[in-house]
């Protein structure tokens, strides 16, 4: 019986630890973006609760990005669609 329940105190501790270190990510993902994430980072910010670092690479991932041609004026949007 009693190793039943080290076993769930064990999974407990990992489970809060993998949370902790998803946190962690996710802080330190959100210090380095560059200004043009900023309306990610506000909303981020903004939310009622912290968002997974899965939700945030997702977030990222959607935003559009410019590219301008060395030869030419035109600019090219490229952004990416994540499905799960």
């Amino acid at each position: 019986m009693s190793g039943r329940i080290e076993e769930i105190l064990v999974v407990d501790l990992l489970n809060d630890v993998n949370n902790k270190l998803d946190k962690l990510y996710m802080v330190l993902m959100l210090r380095s973006l560059q200004s043009y994430f900023d309306h990610v980072y506000d909303q981020i910010l903004a939310g009622d609760q912290i968002t997974s670092m899965d939700s945030l690479v997702t977030r990222l991932l959607r935003v559009p990005t410019s590219l301008k041609d060395e030869n030419s004026a035109e600019v090219i949007q490229i952004s990416t669609m994540v499905a799960s």
